[in-house]
């Protein structure tokens, strides 16, 4: 089993996997199925924000996966029904690998860490037997080898779930000005059958995200499982038919791929290019790491990074300077990233300010050469949307950067000697007395 950490857009590990078969044999095989009960949830992690959490929940022969943005709202809520038979050997499956043995709580041997990696709870009930087991992190160093197989038995079912429902695919679109885009005129026509007041309450506004979702599948019998509004910056203008300045993201199954993009939805996201990076979030302490995704939009592959995937600028005043997080002896060779794929990476924690990350990337490449003789069809450059790094409050001065420490600690920080690495590169190390230390 591979260490599970929810990575985004899909589900490629919490859902990847043969279905393979359903084991047989053991004391409950026999047990009555109306009686089993089983919530295997799985929260947090380095995940998007639509998939927060994902529960699988089995009543019986009832079979259900609920997924969770970052708020707890339910993003998705997909069910059905299996033969009795897969439940009766899943209750067997727990006999056979002592279920009912297990410690209430596992967790990683001493003096290892794991990153950006969720935790999970597995909760069984068969007649007057009922147990639960906490995992975290959930990964496999935490678990025994039992556990690991339950695990992946589990995993079995919300596959039996994503067959039926099919993948899921993220389109993006373009919204003009003057309220002029389709769901807004369909608000106007139709928004107090919808979303009905009563006389005299006080309603609260209806967000841009209900509407779209209720304009859709009111309309066209299409279910928008998330709505995001995204920045760009593409140029606009006067006219009402010109962009207002955003994009719009929809995650929906592929089902429905044809019919959204016949009404003028497209792959990726609206405005920004072939392909895009972000941050997982707005805002980050500077003893956290970044967790960066980057995302080919295209039809077709883009090559990218060589020797760093991307590089970072700071906000200085009214313009940006380049921060020099990796040294480069070698271009190296650039990473192919194939259509509608994402991929993860990793920044280190950064000096309190504000952000952006620079990515360049290239279509048309020759592969295995490094960019500059790649001869790509063509080239560019995206940029993330700004980010905040702050000091932890209530923390002293250990982990800052010499120029930034709180003024008690840099006034009491001195150098304590400084070293050369085989690149030439001066690192300085201060110490604080009373208060800590710095690095410089």
């Amino acid at each position: 089993m591979k260490k599970i950490f929810l990575p985004f857009f899909a589900i490629v590990l919490f859902f990847s996997g043969c279905l393979g078969s359903f084991p047989e044999g053991g004391s409950d095989q026999n047990a009555d199925v109306s009686e089993f009960q089983l919530n295997f949830a799985i929260i947090g992690g380095f995940t998007p924000v639509d998939e927060a959490s994902h529960e699988l929940i089995i009543r019986g022969t009832e079979i259900r996966l609920l997924t969770k943005d970052y708020l707890q709202n339910v993003v998705s809520d997909e069910n059905l029904t299996v033969e009795e038979s897969k439940i009766k050997a899943l209750a067997s499956f727990l006999e056979e690998k002592g279920f009912w043995l297990l410690n209430d709580k596992y967790t990683l041997p001493p003096g290892m860490a794991v990153a950006d990696a969720g935790n999970a709870e597995i909760t069984a009930k068969i007649g007057s037997r009922q147990k639960s087991v906490k995992i975290d992190p959930f990964v496999d160093e935490s678990m025994p080898q039992n556990l690991e197989e339950i695990t992946a038995e589990l995993q079995k079912f919300t596959d039996i779930i994503d067959e039926a429902y099919g993948s899921k695919i993220w389109l993006g679109y373009s919204p003009v000005q003057c309220g002029g885009n389709p769901w807004e005129i369909w608000f106007r026509e139709k928004g107090e059958i919808y979303f009905p007041c009563p006389e005299g309450a006080q309603c609260s506004p209806i967000g841009e995200g209900d509407i779209i979702k209720k304009y859709y599948s009111a309309e066209y019998n299409i279910k928008a499982l998330y709505y995001e509004k995204v920045e760009n910056d593409i140029i606009v203008c006067a006219a009402c038919n010109c962009p207002r300045g955003d994009g719009i993201l929809l995650k929906l199954y592929s089902k429905d791929r044809e019919k959204m993009v016949s009404l003028g939805w497209k792959e990726g996201l609206p405005g920004d290019g072939d392909a895009s990076i972000r941050t997982d979030k707005g805002s980050y302490a500077t003893d956290e790491n970044i967790a960066v995704e980057i995302l080919n939009n295209s039809a077709a592959a883009i090559f990218y990074g060589g020797c760093a995937d991307y590089s970072l600028e700071k906000k200085s005043g009214n313009g940006w300077d380049q921060e020099n997080t990796i040294v480069c002896v070698w271009e190296g060779i650039p990473k192919k990233l194939e259509a509608g794929r994402t991929a993860e990476s990793m920044a280190l924690n950064l000096e309190a300010g504000t952000y952006r990350l620079v990515f360049g990337y290239g279509a048309g490449c020759e592969e295995g050469k490094p960019m500059s003789q790649a001869e790509c069809a063509e080239t560019n450059i995206v940029y993330s949307e700004e980010f905040e790094v702050k000091n932890p409050a209530g923390l002293e001065c250990s982990g800052y950067h010499y120029s930034n420490c709180p003024e008690v600690c840099t006034r009491q920080c001195v150098p304590s000697g400084c070293s050369t690495n085989d690149l030439g590169i001066e690192t300085c190390t201060t110490d604080c007395e009373g208060a800590g230390s710095c690095r410089q």
